[in-house]
């Protein structure tokens, strides 16, 4: 863990990044807000914050 820094532009790099509060597709691009113990935060452009995005979720954008 560790590979991307907060403020940094990513994709989703799997199909779909689904969280009870809403979901991500394979494509769309966020921002990481946090580094968390488990993953990251990653806020996407409708609003969606996921929490726990773990590296092999996204990629760099």
């Amino acid at each position: 863990m560790g590979y991307y820094r907060e403020g940094q532009k990513v994709k989703v790099a799997v199909t779909s990044i689904q969280r009870s509060t809403g979901a991500a597709w394979h494509g769309d691009v966020g921002e990481i807000v946090a580094k968390t113990g488990d993953g990251y935060r990653v806020r996407f452009g409708d609003g969606f914050v996921a929490d726990t995005v773990k590296d092999h979720e996204i990629k760099e954008a």
